[in-house]
């Protein structure tokens, strides 16, 4: 993480943009209100956010960090629609071994361990939407999905919205 704010500071620089860069637990963390214009959730960081209430949360407290009429972008993992007969019953055994092991209780559709980490897949950006509209966000824009990602672009209320382009 340190390399990747490091770039971020010397793309800025190379662009003569000035930035302010944060690392922190983006569920718990309380940034003053009014704080941010953009606020980038990249790299499937929105995937790794467990339970729709806890992200819910999580996009409230951003809501609040960013100024009117600020931005965020979310990019997230879209399961693969085919078969959703056999994985609703896999959720059903995923279900019953979290609850029988105590762990994972709140266990939803779509969630997954990849690699020993913990990932939420959702069936489509409208998932995505409707928290983000939960949390007192507008949505701007979504992408189609590509090789099962996708986006989503969600502002605060303001006057005249313009989308930020990312180079």
């Amino acid at each position: 993480v340190p390399a990747l704010v490091e770039a971020t500071r010397l793309n800025a620089a190379k662009a003569e943009v000035s930035v302010e860069v944060y690392c922190a637990e983006v569920t718990s963390t309380t940034w003053p209100p009014a704080t941010f214009d953009l606020i980038l959730l990249p790299n499937l960081m929105y995937t790794y956010i467990p339970t729709r209430r806890r992200r819910i949360q999580t996009l409230e407290r951003l809501r609040t960090a960013a100024k009117p009429g600020g931005w965020c972008y979310l990019r997230f993992l879209c399961t693969d629609s085919s078969n959703t007969r056999a994985r609703r019953f896999l959720h059903l055994i995923e279900r019953v071994v979290a609850w029988s092991t105590l762990g994972n209780v709140e266990c939803e559709l779509g969630d997954t361990l990849d690699r020993g980490l913990f990932e939420h897949r959702f069936p489509d950006s409208k998932v995505v939407e409707d928290e983000a509209q939960m949390a007192g966000w507008i949505i701007r824009r979504s992408g189609e999905p590509n090789q099962n990602m996708d986006y989503v672009w969600i502002t605060t209320p303001s006057e005249v919205p313009v989308l930020p382009t990312l180079r």
